[in-house]
């Protein structure tokens, strides 16, 4: 089975680098390029796993990953927060929007991102 990746990202440089990278490993890879249009993806293609960026325009990211929550066709999707935005969320509202995992951009590479999603789905399947 090809697991199925949703990466909502607004910048197109960094979009079209993941997108590159997590392809190359295997993934089928979507993207939005907002939280409204990451909203509407995510009930069309029903990713395994979304990527999601915070500071974006339309609907941000936690704007996005409320509304997945409240739909129950969405809102067991696993969502890993992959940002730089100075207004993470703390741990307590993490724990309650069922987030999985945050990156900052500036601290993870493509790579690294890969390796932690090979862990992740082997621990899945198992």
């Amino acid at each position: 089975m090809i697991t199925k990746l949703l990466y909502v990202e607004d910048d197109p440089l960094l979009r079209e680098l993941y997108c590159l990278k997590l392809t190359k490993a295997g993934y089928l890879v979507d993207t939005a390029i907002d939280g409204k249009d990451g909203l509407a993806k995510a009930k069309s293609f029903f990713p395994h796993l979304i990527l999601l960026d915070i500071l974006m325009p339309k609907l941000d990211g936690l704007g996005m990953l409320k509304l997945l929550r409240q739909d129950p066709a969405t809102q067991h999707i696993p969502v890993i927060l992959l940002t730089n935005s100075p207004s993470l969320p703390n741990a307590r509202e993490c724990e309650a929007l069922g987030i999985t995992n945050v990156f900052l951009k500036a601290n993870v590479t493509p790579a690294q991102l890969v390796s932690y999603l090979q862990t992740f789905f082997s621990k899945q399947s198992s």
